[in-house]
């Protein structure tokens, strides 16, 4: 079953974090969707996939907030409304 979230990070990120740590964990969980930068504090992130690797991917930003510098992590579903041709992808 497929399942697509918005979360909305808030933190003190690392200027490699978005390239890095999230693209790469992303990826790992073979999500699909876009992740950018909104303030220098928060980031929008839309994926999707698998419920698995979706809900995979949430528990990794949960497990790692600290280590992450995330200070907020807001989740919401919806509906995509766009094809994200099965990659992941920063948007600067």
């Amino acid at each position: 079953m497929k399942k697509c979230l918005k979360i909305v990070l808030t933190g003190n990120f690392a200027p490699t974090f978005l390239r890095t740590t999230l693209l790469k964990h992303a990826r790992a969980c073979v999500l699909e969707g876009v992740a950018r930068l909104v303030r220098n504090d928060q980031m929008a992130i839309m994926v999707c996939g698998d419920k698995e690797q979706v809900e995979q991917f949430l528990d990794g930003l949960y497990e790692n907030d600290t280590e992450w510098n995330i200070t907020t992590i807001e989740v919401e579903p919806f509906v995509k409304d766009k094809d994200y041709r099965g990659i992941f992808r920063i948007i600067e």
